[in-house]
């Protein structure tokens, strides 16, 4: 079954913060999704955080050299197979319920093009 939703994720050396991102990103509590990172050529302990974080939590990832922030997007969204994608930064934490509500907002507002939450600095 395809994911109404993708989660597409660019990664640049954010080992801190990888763990717990990831974490909330697969505990939504919105089903089917994917998540798909794509590491934009990280010299820090990303690529290993994110490649046992796959093996862990079962999500795409990609590790290849430095193209840039766009290049990283345009191949996240090449990747996505859902009918909608969240961009989710790689030091973000999502909450649980967060795709549900959207994606059921977006369901039901045909005409909307776009939803976003509430950004809460920590």
């Amino acid at each position: 079954m395809n994911p109404l939703v993708s989660i597409i994720i660019p990664a640049y050396n954010a080992a801190p913060w990888l763990k717990e991102s990831l974490d909330s990103a697969s505990h939504s509590t919105y089903r089917p999704l994917e998540i798909i990172v794509v590491d934009d050529g990280s010299s820090d302990r990303s690529p290993e955080i994110l490649k046992n974080l796959s093996d862990e939590l079962g999500f795409r990832f990609v590790h290849r050299p430095n193209q840039g922030v766009i290049a990283t997007c345009n191949e996240l969204l090449s990747y996505a197979r859902g009918k909608f994608y969240c961009t989710f930064s790689s030091d973000d934490i999502m909450p649980p319920n967060c795709l549900a509500k959207q994606s059921h907002f977006l369901e039901t507002h045909p005409q909307a093009v776009a939803c976003f939450g509430q950004v809460v600095p920590m």
